[in-house]
């Protein structure tokens, strides 16, 4: 798999979140902390990847 494809998939995992993290904090007129959009997209791609290598495993039996 791409590094591409893997953003593309961690992006579909991201986005829900991201979405309404940015909501929330438009509504309470307060600051999105950066550090934590930055964890967000880590542990999504960290989850892209284990879903790609359990998939690979799945399908090597």
């Amino acid at each position: 798999m791409t590094h591409k494809e893997l953003a593309d998939r961690a992006a579909i995992i991201l986005a829900p979140s991201l979405a309404a993290a940015m909501k929330q904090a438009q509504d309470l007129k307060v600051a999105v902390d950066a550090a934590w959009i930055d964890r967000l997209v880590e542990l999504s791609l960290t989850l892209a990847r284990s879903l790609e290598d359990k998939a690979a495993s799945h399908l090597e039996k």
